[in-house]
């Protein structure tokens, strides 16, 4: 594992997390490497200069295949300015036609990186460091930094070979939840595996003990990664042949990262099934829980298929459930249920996430979209497994010669949301149908305790909404006390005459 570190910092940076890899005896496989470069805040010798961030890329490659020299599985870890070293000296290999060589390297690591720059104290480190041309890099969307983290992105992260100019490599960028210099969007980026630690800038990568969540997910990183190697073989981890390729014929590879994924994302699951069908007004804790975990593992999942097809199936398919899996994120908002936490081995479980009330129908559209999207590349992914005869059909993970559906059948529903518009001198209640049916007889209740807000009654009820209707009832906000923020009552009638019940938030 090679180590790097960031701007105007030293190998020292690492030395919690180095105490703690060699008291730990599960990492025992692990060699740690500290990559260190010149990064001064100030230039004191006018025959010396400050390193660029090429120059330093190049230096960690000389490090890398010169230095270290052998052949065996390479773990990069970087913070800060590090990772956009690391991320500068993966392009410069494939701008040389060198991307088989990276073949080894099993992962790596980004903690706090600014991927599109940092803003932070931005004009005083223009006045103090003018000329840096480490701290230059550091400057939002600079163009060589943008260039490079694109060509990651396309020909790193997504590859769909081994080649000249491609090479795929998972990467995990953690971001601090206090670190007010490199904000969470520009730590994260657009990588496909992310998620927040504990702690400031600095503070993120310093641990204290074995549970410490930044050790924890890198401890967790490298097992996974030695355990994939002790299981299939550094060996069978090869690049694929273009050229030839036998149908049908699954490599012992390939036969083990399909286990993988079949147990991670199971077709016949029920939880899949829900997500298929599910709108998104109310989505279970459970269902959110399982589907992260299973693209987590799939994404940080050394294996890499030799079936180019495969490959690429799968990783559309990875790609277009991070998305969904973001948007959730984004969008749904956790509602605890009090009190029934305790009755689950998994806490989350006992949450109902809810769509948020601005712009529903828009968000609705977009997961259902998103939705859509994932489940298309699945099912083209599992029905390749199906026809390579990668697929144990003895635990019924799919019906042996079964071809999933990719178009999902959505269940009828009805919702009825409202929202309050304008300024104060013209309000008005906006009430949208974001279900699928008609519902008639639509009317608004607005309660006791509300005493200071009151609707025009002559615009209720409404005769019918339709799917996509918005209709606005004229408001009127009166002096005199009474609550501000309160719960307002939608009712209405289905076809069949039951009865449907809403309520949505309201804050004058």
């Amino acid at each position: 594992m090679v180590f790097v570190h960031g701007l105007f910092s030293s190998p020292a940076t690492w030395d919690s997390i180095g105490s703690l890899m060699v008291a730990d005896t599960e990492l025992s496989f692990v060699s740690a490497h500290q990559f260190t470069y010149s990064s001064p805040k100030v230039r004191f010798r006018p025959d010396r200069r400050i390193p660029a961030i090429d120059d330093i890329a190049d230096l960690l490659k000389t490090f890398v295949h010169e230095q270290l020299g052998d052949q065996s599985p390479i773990f990069l870890v970087a913070h800060s300015q590090g990772g956009l070293i690391v991320q500068r000296y993966l392009a410069r290999m494939l701008m040389e036609g060198r991307g088989q060589e990276l073949e080894r390297i099993r992962g790596v690591v980004l903690f706090a990186c600014p991927n599109s720059g940092s803003e932070f104290a931005l004009s005083l480190r223009r006045s103090w460091w003018q000329r840096h041309p480490q701290e230059q890099s550091l400057r939002p969307f600079d163009s060589l930094v943008t260039d490079t983290h694109r060509t990651v992105l396309n020909q790193i992260v997504n590859a769909n070979s081994i080649g000249p100019s491609s090479c795929r490599i998972p990467f995990w960028a953690y971001g601090g939840s206090q670190d007010n210099v490199v904000k969470r969007a520009s730590a994260q980026s657009t990588f496909i595996h992310t998620s927040m630690l504990p702690g400031d800038h600095n503070s993120i990568i310093r641990a204290n003990a074995m549970n410490d969540a930044v050790y924890a997910v890198l401890r967790a990183r490298l097992i996974s990664a030695h355990s994939a190697d002790q299981e299939v073989g550094y060996a069978s981890i090869a690049a694929p042949s273009m050229t030839s390729k036998t149908p049908n014929v699954a490599h012992t590879g390939d036969r083990a990262r399909a286990e993988s994924f079949l147990q991670a994302l199971p077709p016949l699951a029920g939880w899949v099934r829900t997500l298929r069908v599910q709108d998104f007004f109310r989505v279970s804790g459970k269902t959110s829980r399982l589907f992260d975990a299973g693209l987590t593992s799939m994404t940080t999942n050394p294996i890499q298929y030799v079936d180019p097809d495969l490959r690429q199936a799968e990783l559309a398919c990875l790609h277009s459930g991070g998305k969904l899996m973001a948007a959730m994120i984004d969008l749904l908002f956790a509602d605890p249920l009090d009190g029934e936490a305790e009755k689950f081995e998994h806490p989350e479980d006992a949450w109902v996430l809810k769509l948020g009330e601005y712009q529903p129908s828009v968000d609705e559209s977009r997961l259902r979209g998103l939705r859509d999207d994932f489940f298309v590349t699945y099912d083209h992914f599992v029905n390749l497994l199906n026809e390579r005869d990668l697929i144990d059909h003895d635990q019924q993970q799919v019906p042996k010669g079964r071809i999933l559906q990719s178009a999902p059948q959505r269940k009828e529903a009805a919702r009825l949301v409202a929202r309050l518009e304008g300024s104060r001198g013209s309000r008005r209640l906006a009430i949208s149908n974001t279900g699928t049916v008609d519902v008639r007889g639509v009317s608004v209740a607005i309660p006791p305790e509300a005493s200071s807000f009151q609707l025009l009654e002559n615009d209720l009820p409404i005769d019918v909404m339709r799917p996509g209707d918005n209709v606005k009832v004229l408001a009127v906000v009166v002096m005199g006390g009474g609550k501000s923020i309160f719960d307002v009552e939608i009712t209405g009638t289905l076809e069949d005459g039951s009865d449907v019940r809403f309520y949505s938030k309201i804050s004058i």
